[in-house]
């Protein structure tokens, strides 16, 4: 499970991509600013609980799914091939 901010956010960013969630429909939702949500996904500022209850609802997932490290919830999601690519990819860069 991750154990920081900065984990969760990912964990949120990975779901949103594979929601084709945007940014803006996620500020909407929380009723803040792109910029505000930007700061929780970085970890800059604390996601409430509350907020979680609505980013789980707005990506159609358990509330405790954003607690699972995004690599985990990649390889649940899309398999171990995946993973691997992705990992593969980012060594590239």
């Amino acid at each position: 499970m991750p154990t920081t901010k900065q984990d969760i956010g990912e964990t949120i960013r990975l779901l949103l991509r594979t929601r084709h969630v945007t940014i803006q429909t996620l500020a909407d939702a929380l009723g803040v600013s792109r910029q505000q949500v930007h700061a929780r996904l970085r970890g800059e500022a604390n996601i409430a609980a509350h907020e979680l209850v609505i980013i789980a609802d707005l990506l159609d997932v358990a509330p405790g799914v954003l607690f699972v490290s995004a690599s985990e919830l990649q390889r649940r999601l899309l398999g171990p091939r995946a993973l691997i690519d992705s990992e593969r990819n980012q060594r590239a860069a």
